[in-house]
């Protein structure tokens, strides 16, 4: 089950009515005291509650990664703390622009996870030549050393309902195995870049010896989902 601790604020709550100076000066003075390791709740999905054996939406909870920029940047890069889902991530190939995580992450997760006011709140975010809602980080987000210090500050666990959907999550570290939206050339195709159980940076292979339609390109939906959103202070 998930911990509440005074590192997590409800942000919608807290900062209603709020100017944003005041908004930029309460978020860095919880900063400074969490040691860096902040979390907001915005919105909210499926998680670890269920009722009548079914999961309920509770909030969500976001890591804010641009806590050193706060106040230049003027919003919140914010990561999830779990992995919150399992997705494919291409049918056709490992493009992230025309993958159907993408297609997912900006339809049904974004109308599924937000309401109207917090959707208002939601900055589109300009990635390469197109603009999307939701989105994962890219391979160089995770080497930068400003949101990751180490590999084990790229670990993260699976929700219930992620676990329940098939995520993979090791036994050993507690953590599970994500997708990124960047891909490299490998062997035989273009391998789509993840975030493994050790918190490591490597890319997708199939985890089964299947047959030829998924071969080339990243169909199946082991690895999780670790969506990303800025939002307006």
């Amino acid at each position: 089950m998930q911990t509440i601790n005074q590192n997590y604020l409800d942000y919608i709550e807290a900062t209603k009515g709020m100017s944003k100076a005041d908004i930029i000066k309460l978020l860095i003075d919880l900063i400074e005291k969490s040691n860096n390791e902040f979390y907001i709740y915005f919105g909210s999905y499926y998680q670890f509650t269920k009722s009548e054996g079914k999961f309920i939406k509770e909030p969500l909870l976001w890591k804010v990664l641009n806590y050193e920029t706060i106040k230049d940047d003027g919003f919140l890069l914010l990561l999830s703390k779990y992995l919150i889902d399992t997705l494919h991530f291409s049918y056709e190939n490992n493009n992230y622009r025309t993958s159907t995580i993408r297609e997912d992450l900006n339809n049904y997760f974004y109308n599924k996870a937000f309401t109207k006011i917090d959707k208002k709140k939601i900055i589109s975010t300009i990635i390469e030549d197109y603009t999307d809602n939701v989105f994962l980080l890219a391979k160089e987000d995770y080497e930068n050393p400003n949101y990751f210090i180490d590999d084990n500050s790229r670990k993260a666990s699976c929700t219930d309902y992620a676990i329940a959907l098939m995520g993979y999550q090791s036994k050993t570290t507690l953590s599970g195995t994500y997708w990124t939206r960047s891909s490299r050339a490998s062997k035989s195709s273009k391998a789509v870049v993840i975030i493994n159980h050790y918190g490591k940076i490597t890319s997708w292979r199939p985890y089964h010896t299947c047959p030829g339609w998924h071969h080339s390109f990243s169909a199946m939906a082991y690895e999780t989902v670790r969506p990303a959103i800025r939002i307006r202070l």
